[in-house]
């Protein structure tokens, strides 16, 4: 485990340039993290799974306005309420954004509204394995391009959102392994 790459990711480097000079350091340092290009040259796509990444999951990514994959998996960023909201409010400065996931990080707390506010291109959003809490929020309906959600594995209670029957585009729901009741 001592050979494992560790570390948090840089606040101070907010521009889609400064990201891509950030990222390739990361990448002559840490073999797992790679920075993929798909489509087309201005379509950033950020792949850093089980990287070991620790702290907050910094705002600064909100810069990156052509963002339209970012896959934080199986890292161990921390985020608490406060924390998360401002994470998925900068997010919605990234109107490309198709895919969004945090499955299996140390994410603590409640959901917030600001989920709903993510891009209207959002397919996928996985959360699950987390150890998020309360009740979903009804803002998540109006993420209508909604493909795939997994909110598996953490501890949502309450009855589950009526919105969600508003995303006519899911044919992927995990909701597993939490605390609801009824519908």
């Amino acid at each position: 485990m001592a050979d494992q790459p560790k570390g948090t990711m840089d606040r101070t480097k907010g521009t889609q340039e400064a990201m891509r000079a950030s990222a390739t350091e990361y990448v002559g340092a840490h073999k797992g993290l790679l920075v993929e290009r798909k489509k087309c040259w201005n379509k950033p796509r950020l792949n850093l799974p089980s990287n070991y990444f620790t702290g907050n999951i910094p705002s600064c990514l909100g810069k990156l306005d052509k963002l339209f994959y970012l896959d934080l998996d199986k890292n161990k960023f921390e985020a608490q309420d406060s924390q998360s909201g401002e994470f998925l409010s900068a997010l919605s400065n990234c109107p490309d954004l198709q895919t969004l996931s945090l499955y299996g990080n140390q994410l603590q707390g409640v959901l917030p509204h600001s989920v709903g506010n993510l891009s209207i291109m959002l397919q996928e959003l996985n959360l699950g394995a987390n150890n998020l809490f309360g009740t979903v929020p009804r803002s998540i309906g109006a993420l209508k391009n909604l493909e795939y959600l997994d909110l598996g594995g953490s501890n949502f209670v309450g009855p589950i959102p009526h919105s969600i029957s508003n995303l006519s585009k899911l044919w992927r729901l995990n909701l597993s392994s939490n605390h609801f009741e009824g519908w």
